[in-house]
């Protein structure tokens, strides 16, 4: 079971997350660009493919995170699914 969470945490957690993985992507994201762009016929190097994560990738990947670490809190908060065309 999770710890309770506050909004003021969740905002902390959302903020440090995006900062550091638009700094640093993570790796997971990163094989995802090189496979999107591999698939595409393009062959494209690890810090090429840092650059190409995209904004919507990365929050996606947070929401999950935040999924995992914060289930009920989550659970809690109505819908608003992002978009699962790249954008």
């Amino acid at each position: 079971m999770s710890h309770p969470v506050t909004y003021s945490e969740i905002h902390a957690y959302m903020l440090k997350k995006t900062s550091e993985y638009c700094a640093h992507p993570p790796a997971s994201l990163v094989d995802a660009v090189i496979e999107e762009q591999k698939k595409a016929g393009r062959t494209v190097s690890r810090q090429e493919a840092e650059k190409l994560v995209s904004p919507i990738q990365i929050q996606r990947l947070i929401k999950q995170e935040m999924a995992e670490k914060w289930p009920e809190f989550m659970a809690s908060i109505p819908s608003n699914p992002l978009r699962s065309d790249n954008i």
